[in-house]
C-alpha cells in the first residue's frame, strides 16, 4: 500500500485506523476512493465528521465518485467508534465500511477491536472482522469471509520483553474499502527481546538482543508459505547513530513454478536458505545523513548479495535532497 497524501483524508486519519495483520493492511484504505486502475476518478463530493459523543470517539465519512470508463460511480462509507475502558491505555471499538456501486455491486465490512493494558507493560490486542461481497455471496456462519487477530506483548526497551501474535485471513475476506496483501493465510509471529539502557557515561543510548520468528501457512492445502527465524542485535548511540545486525534462516514454500527473470526459473517445492543482514544509519535530524544496508546469503537454489546506500541533504524543513544506490 502507498501512504495517503491528500489533506482531506489525512486529518484525524488515526481515528479511522483499523489495522489488520500489520500496519500495511487495513479495513479502511482511503486511496481506494477517487482512484480506479491507477487513474484518478472525479469525486463529486461528500462529508466527514469527527468528534466525541459522551465517552465515544466518533468518525464518519461518506464520498461519492463519478463513473470512469468501465468503473461505475461508487459510494464509499465509513463509520468508526471507540472509547477508553479500564484505563487510559485501553480501548474498545467498532467499524463498518461500505462500497456501493451504481451497477448494484455491494461490499460491506464490519469489525470490533480492543487493546487492553492488563498489568505493567503487558497488553492484549484482539480484532475480529467479516466482509460481505455481493459477487461472492458470503455466509455469516463461515470463517471464509472472516479475519481474526490476537496478540499478547510486553512493551519495554529495558529488560525482558516479548510479543506473540496469531492471525487468520479467510479466502473470501475482501474489504472493498480496505487493503489486504494476502488472503487464505494464517500466521504465527513471535519475538523475544532483552534490552539495556546504559549509564550516563556510556556512548550508547540503548542496545538489545532479539529473537524473531514467523510462520505463514496456506489455508487451501495447509502447506508452508513462509517461515523465518532471526537472531538480531540492535544498538542506538547518544549521537543518533543506529544499527542492526541479524542472521536469518528462512524457508519458503512454492506451490507453483515461477520465474524470477527470463533466465531464472524456480520450480515448485520447499527451499531453505541462510543469510546475513546489516544496517547502519546516522541521525536524520542532521544536515547530512546517510544509511546503508548489506545482505548476503543463499536464495532459493542460488545465492544473492545486495547493497543499498542512501545520502540525504536536509536543506530545510520543506526541502530535502537524496541520492540512493
Amino acid at each position: 500500500s502507498f501512504p495517503e497524501k491528500r489533506v482531506f483524508f489525512q486529518e484525524r486519519s488515526n481515528l479511522f485506523d483499523f489495522s489488520l495483520r500489520d500496519n500495511s493492511d487495513n479495513l479502511f484504505y482511503s486511496r481506494n476512493i477517487g482512484i480506479a486502475d491507477g487513474d484518478p476518478v472525479r469525486i463529486y463530493g461528500g462529508a466527514r465528521l469527527t468528534g466525541r459523543i459522551g465517552k465515544w470517539d466518533l468518525g464518519f465519512l461518506d464520498m461519492q465518485t463519478a463513473e470512469h470508463e468501465e468503473t461505475p460511480g461508487e459510494n464509499f462509507g465509513v463509520l468508526r467508534m471507540r472509547r477508553q475502558v479500564i484505563n487510559r491505555n485501553s480501548y474498545v471499538g467498532g467499524i463498518m465500511t461500505s462500497r456501493l456501486a451504481m451497477n448494484g455491486y455491494t461490499n460491506v465490512a464490519y469489525g470490533v477491536d480492543g487493546i487492553f493494558r492488563l498489568f505493567g507493560d503487558d497488553y492484549l490486542n484482539a480484532k475480529w472482522s467479516q466482509t460481505y461481497d455481493s459477487e461472492i455471496g458470503n455466509t455469516l456462519n463461515s470463517l471464509d469471509p472472516s479475519f481474526m487477530f490476537v496478540s499478547w506483548e510486553r512493551r519495554s526497551e529495558e529488560g525482558f520483553a516479548y510479543s506473540m501474535q496469531y492471525s487468520y485471513t479467510g479466502k473470501e475476506f475482501n474489504p472493498g474499502v480496505g487493503f489486504v496483501k494476502m488472503q487464505s493465510i494464517q500466521t504465527v509471529n513471535g519475538e523475544l527481546l532483552y534490552g539495556w539502557i546504559p549509564k550516563e557515561n556510556s556512548k550508547l543510548f540503548s542496545y538489545n538482543f532479539k529473537l524473531k520468528g514467523r510462520r505463514y501457512t496456506r489455508l487451501e492445502d495447509g502447506g508452508l508459505e513462509n517461515m523465518k527465524l532471526s537472531p538480531e542485535f540492535e544498538f542506538n548511540t547518544k549521537r543518533g547513530i543506529h544499527g542492526v545486525v541479524s542472521i536469518d534462516y528462512e524457508k519458503e514454500g512454492v506451490p507453483n513454478d515461477f520465474k524470477l527473470s527470463d533466465s531464472i526459473p524456480i520450480a515448485a517445492g520447499e527451499y531453505s536458505f541462510i543469510g546475513f543482514e546489516g544496517e547502519v544509519g546516522t541521525p536524520d535530524t542532521k544536515t547530512l545523513s546517510a544509511e546503508g544496508t548489506l545482505y548476503a546469503g543463499q536464495f532459493y537454489d542460488g545465492k544473492r548479495v545486495g547493497l543499498e546506500a542512501e545520502a540525504n541533504l536536509n536543506l530545510s524543513s520543506s526541502l530535502k535532497l537524496a541520492a540512493k544506490y
